[in-house]
């Protein structure tokens, strides 16, 4: 089994040396910690890349923080189903050691684990849930007070009225209205229609 760290920081400008410290200590040797810096999220990891290519089945990583597979519920429990389910790598986190796999105490540590990984699963739904149900509200909400979604409504332009008038008498087609406005004839079809008496010819 060979054994790796990991550390991924949102800035550049982060120290990274107190997790170095932390997975030195925990045993994982220098040159088999990979770092990856500065990035945001749901973007690619290139020494992370590398980790899953190096690591095999039963190795293990040790990080640090679950915050280091992610920056949201969704991505850390995509990150760690991968690795603990599909990969079958070991995961150590050493400021939540009920959610590392497969330690000293076997079997029971792995199930501890998979209780975890579900919570994780959970918490994400949940999180998932709460934005859309805050999203419904604060939309309700802002049509309450009489805000308007999508496209803006296009202003019809200057003259629109003599024209929809010789369009109603017949003396303008569509298209030829609508050139005239510098609109397509869909939008004056679309005006025209909405102001139209019942039943009003449509000369196209």
């Amino acid at each position: 089994m060979n054994l790796y760290g990991y550390i991924c920081l949102p800035s550049a400008a982060m120290d990274k040396s107190a997790q170095l410290n932390a997975l030195c200590a925990s045993g994982v040797s220098e040159g088999n910690i990979l770092v990856d810096t500065g990035i945001e999220q749901g973007k690619e990891r290139p020494a992370f890349q590398k980790l899953i290519e190096r690591m095999e089945s039963g190795d293990r990583v040790v990080i640090t923080g679950i915050e280091s597979l992610g920056q949201s519920y969704n991505e850390i429990v995509d990150c760690l189903t991968f690795l603990i389910k599909e990969k079958h790598i070991n995961v150590t986190v050493l400021d939540m050691p009920l959610l590392s796999s497969a330690t000293s105490h076997g079997a029971m540590d792995g199930l501890v684990s998979e209780i975890m990984l579900e919570l994780l699963t959970y918490l994400t739904q949940k999180e998932r849930s709460i934005r859309r149900e805050k999203q419904a509200d604060g939309i309700s909400a802002a049509k309450a007070r009489g805000v308007r979604f999508g496209k803006p409504a296009l202003e019809r332009p200057e003259g629109y009225e003599t024209i929809r008038e010789m369009w109603e008498s017949g003396d303008l087609s569509t298209r030829t209205a609508a050139r005239q406005l510098n609109v397509s004839h869909q939008t004056f079809l679309k005006w025209a229609k909405s102001e139209s008496r019942p039943n009003q010819h449509l000369f196209i």
